[in-house]
């Protein structure tokens, strides 16, 4: 009990230090969290202007017919719009495998 008396601001500043870290790790968690969240609703706000963009331009329906003869130029836009699609899934696998986003688990 004397051990307490004489000790008490330590041991009381002890448990202020452990509770911050414990408070600050607790917050660090909830933001990795919302920060995950936050960056799939990017990746689909993008997914979706990518498909809105293709439905408001019928002539890109081309890119994804299967009785294309070989000797068929694709026009600049068909080649952008094919560009933005492999651009965007190689961001979405890398953000993926970097832990910036979680994976769809349905």
């Amino acid at each position: 009990m004397e051990w307490i008396q004489n000790n008490w601001f330590n041991v009381l500043q002890s448990i202020g230090i452990i509770a911050s870290v414990l408070f600050t790790a607790y917050v660090v968690r909830v933001s990795n969290k919302s920060k995950k969240v936050e960056n799939l609703l990017l990746l689909n706000q993008y997914h979706r202007e990518i498909w809105l963009y293709y439905l408001d331009n019928p002539h890109l329906s081309s890119i994804f017919k299967k009785d294309i003869p070989e000797d068929y130029n694709p026009t600049d836009i068909e080649n952008r719009f094919v560009s933005i699609i492999i651009l965007h899934l190689n961001t979405a696998f890398l953000a993926t495998k970097a832990g910036v986003i979680e994976r769809n688990h349905q």
